[in-house]
């Protein structure tokens, strides 16, 4: 193997890490999507949200997933302001 491509390996292979390290550092769900939005990849935080794995995920529609993503971010919400709503009309005795 000639120097110059080992280096261009090497280098491509530092490329790759960086980016995995960096895509699942953000807590923001990421999905690396298709031309017909297939799913390619999914970071950390989509995985967790989704409570699925990354074989689970690849090749789910990314629209499906974002309304499973928003339907539960509602749901949450709600359930926050629900609780919200308690603890205020809960007098201190």
């Amino acid at each position: 193997m000639s120097n110059k491509k080992h280096h261009h390996e090497v280098a491509d292979h530092q490329y790759r890490d960086s980016f995995e390290l960096l895509f699942n550092q953000i807590e923001d769900c990421l999905y690396i999507v298709d031309i017909k939005g297939g799913i390619i990849k999914a970071n950390k935080a989509a995985l967790e949200k989704l409570e699925n794995t990354h074989e689970e995920i690849v090749g789910l529609n990314v629209n499906d997933v974002l309304v499973k993503t928003m339907t539960s971010d509602i749901t949450e919400s709600r359930k926050q302001e629900e609780a919200a709503n308690t603890l205020k009309n809960t007098k201190l005795v």
